[in-house]
């Protein structure tokens, strides 16, 4: 373990990538895309936060809201575990960044018409998982909460 930052990207949801993409996704996930619409994706968001708050009480995992052009590595330093044995999550950092959200219109009758990115990159909670791995040593993951495609 060594105090050189890298960094390596994955692509976590690869149907993501375009409208029809985010459509197939949500139709496994739900069987159809009748509700296929802002409101359920903002949802979804939110009852991920709401799980992962709860799995963090439960656990004695700590929680941290990053301020804007704070770094999150350095917030991390104080919590890494001093136990060489250590392996597991340790801390999550929230804070908000841009993201393309996705954007459902529908016709009078209630059709999908366009599945696209907002024009304007709202900011929406990105979270940060701090993990301890026997291997590869202190490694975060970086995730938005909200379901959007990949590029952040």
């Amino acid at each position: 373990m060594g105090s050189t930052i890298a960094w390596i990207a994955l692509s976590s949801m690869p149907l993501g990538q375009t409208g029809g993409g985010v459509r197939s996704w949500w139709r496994n996930l739900h069987g159809d895309d009748s509700q296929l619409d802002d409101k359920h994706l903002r949802e979804m968001a939110g009852t991920f936060s709401r799980r992962l708050h709860a799995f963090c009480a439960k656990q004695g995992i700590p929680i941290i809201e990053a301020g804007s052009g704070e770094r999150k590595h350095e917030l991390a330093e104080p919590h890494v575990p001093k136990d060489p044995t250590y392996s597991g999550l340790f801390l999550v950092i929230t804070g908000n960044a841009p993201a393309p959200i996705w954007e459902v219109k529908r016709n009078t009758a209630g059709q999908i018409t366009e599945i696209r990115h907002r024009k304007n990159w709202p900011f929406v909670k990105h979270y940060y998982f701090h993990i301890m791995d026997g291997e590869w040593g202190h490694v975060t993951i970086r995730m938005c909460g909200y379901p959007r495609s990949v590029h952040s």
